[in-house]
């Protein structure tokens, strides 16, 4: 059982998820935090099994006839008899990274909350956003953008804190006057004028 629960939740996807929540979260929050480990830890094995295993169980009739089913790649077979063990392990890995996800970043808690809802509510009757055109890729789209966007929330960012890694003022700078040195970002140590 426990094999074919990983196997539906299709680890090889699992940096889809994972990796812009890091991506974004350390990018604006420039450090390790409690709540940012555990938002990893829920973007792995968690939310992968709600986004394919809970799909896999509704799909089960469409995906019986499709060849590439039952591998780590695309997810494994799911039958209707499995829908309450697949639940179970949904509510244990889910629910006690929320709460705690919550209780230390109440923001990012619920961003997460939100982000759950949105992943259930793209395969649960009686939603089923992936039967709706339009709706099931945008959906579908924001599966793997919330991730990000949770990251974020979790860092405490706002759009206004995000900075470019690129200095846009800088290069306009140097444009506008090629003969002469770059402005320094403030805290920056200043450029020698002569390489070498």
């Amino acid at each position: 059982m426990l094999g074919e629960l990983l196997r539906a939740s299709r680890p090889f996807s699992w940096i889809n998820t994972i990796l812009p929540f890091l991506a974004v979260g350390l990018w604006a929050q420039h450090r390790i935090s409690a709540a940012l480990v555990l938002g990893a830890l829920y973007f792995l094995l968690p939310y992968n099994l709600l986004i394919y295993g809970v799909n896999d169980l509704y799909d089960f009739e469409s995906d019986r006839r499709n060849p590439r089913k039952g591998g780590a790649v695309e997810g494994g077979l799911l039958p209707p008899e499995v829908g309450p063990r697949l639940w179970a392990a949904v509510a244990i890995c889910t629910l006690p990274l929320l709460a705690a996800i919550t209780w230390l970043n109440p923001s990012g808690g619920i961003a997460l909350q939100l982000t759950t809802m949105v992943a259930l509510a793209y395969s649960v009757p009686p939603f089923r956003l992936k039967e709706i055109p339009g709706l099931d890729a945008i959906t579908a789209g924001l599966a793997f953008v919330l991730p990000a966007a949770c990251g974020a929330v979790i860092a405490g960012a706002s759009p206004a804190g995000f900075q470019s890694p690129v200095d846009f003022r800088d290069v306009r700078h140097r444009r506008a006057q090629p003969g002469r040195p770059a402005r320094q970002r403030p805290g920056s140590r200043p450029r020698s004028r002569n390489p070498g």
